[in-house]
């Protein structure tokens, strides 16, 4: 039988306005196909409930992760991970001075919060290695987002490096969802670590350029699925 991981990753937030998605577009797909499943997140406490540069009143709520029923959980303080990155190696302070959010540089609180995801992305893939169990398939997905329509099973009977949807890509390809054969989900899950030479050698960070950068770089066999998702910001609204 086939076997996944589900990853979660990053701020929960707005689950609670879409598990059932996930549940219907995602675990029952899975369960009706014989395809058995155990479900990882990792998350952070913080303090700042903010997205992009919005900072919202809705409290979070740390007990909401259990809407998907992780098999494997873990909360960590965020800035304890923040005060160990030198916020220089990722960010010219200088060119964002003189020319503001644009193709010079990110704005930096987008470029904090993305090096916390690509952590909790790190962290939870660990998560997985630590059971020694073996899982065919790792698939990555957010705790924020509205899941549309029905996960297309049947990509599983495909040869690809990795899986990633097709909407939404923006500058390169968008981090919401890949699905990658587990022997080959190391240089995508860890991909914070080459962040500090992408920065310095490609210019400034911007989290769909990074991730086709990594994909670029290690995945020859790449295929896109209509798997569509919408975020969903912390009052229920679609970003």
């Amino acid at each position: 039988m086939t076997k996944i991981a589900i990853c979660y990753w990053g701020m929960t937030r707005s689950t609670k306005f879409v598990y059932k998605t996930h549940e219907s577009n995602l675990y029952d797909v899975l369960k009706d196909n014989n395809i058995d499943y155990d479900i990882f997140m990792h998350t952070w406490e913080t303090d700042n409930n903010i997205v992009w540069e919005k900072k919202y009143d809705n409290p979070i709520d740390y007990e909401e992760y259990k809407l998907l029923n992780p098999k494997y959980y873990e909360i960590q303080k965020q800035y304890e991970f923040l005060d160990t990155i030198i916020f220089n190696n990722y960010f010219d302070e200088e060119l964002y001075n003189k020319y503001g959010h644009s193709h010079h540089e990110w704005i930096p609180s987008l470029i904090r919060n993305h090096l916390c995801a690509l952590e909790s992305q790190k962290r939870v893939y660990n998560m997985v290695l630590k059971t020694k169990e073996d899982y065919d398939y790792i698939l990555f997905l957010r705790p924020d987002v509205k899941i549309e329509n029905k996960f297309h099973h049947t990509i599983l009977n495909e040869d690809f490096d990795i899986v990633i949807s097709s909407d939404g890509h923006y500058e390169g390809y968008n981090d919401r969802f890949a699905i990658i054969p587990f022997k080959k989900a190391e240089k995508y899950s860890t991909r914070i670590d080459e962040i500090i030479d992408f920065r310095r050698n490609n210019g400034r960070i911007v989290s769909e350029k990074y991730v086709k950068f990594i994909i670029d770089k290690y995945y020859q066999n790449v295929k896109q699925t209509d798997f569509v998702m919408k975020l969903i910001r912390p009052d229920g609204q679609e970003a």
